[in-house]
């Protein structure tokens, strides 16, 4: 995809506008401009994502992949909120719960969190 990433953002929201209903292409641009380190439009388009997202009945961590696109390059509270919001919807997911411990014990904060 290397030089054609313009290309593929516009093919993606044109995908995003026709399907409303789904958040595959909101994701994906999701991806795309947080691999390019635009985080705050990598937010946005995480957050058109998750608005759009119809999660199953039992989630799994690809399904709740735009929570965690979502906190990169956020703010250490939003990105906490976010992984807790992931950790909620997958039912206290081990991997999840794992990085925000981690997380938690590398920034010495949230104390009763890590606990």
């Amino acid at each position: 995809m290397a030089g054609r990433s313009d290309e593929a953002m516009r093919d993606l929201e044109r995908l995003s506008t026709s399907t409303p209903q789904r958040s595959a292409a909101g994701r994906q641009r999701g991806d795309i401009l947080r691999m390019k380190q635009h985080f705050a439009d990598c937010r946005r388009a995480y957050d058109r994502a998750i608005a759009r997202n119809t999660l199953p009945a039992a989630p799994t961590g690809s399904c709740t992949t735009p929570w965690r696109g979502r906190g990169t390059g956020a703010p250490v509270e939003k990105a906490e909120a976010d992984s807790i919001e992931r950790w909620e919807l997958i039912a206290g997911a081990a991997f999840v719960l794992n990085y925000l411990g981690y997380s938690w014990a590398d920034m010495a904060i949230s104390g009763q969190g890590a606990r």
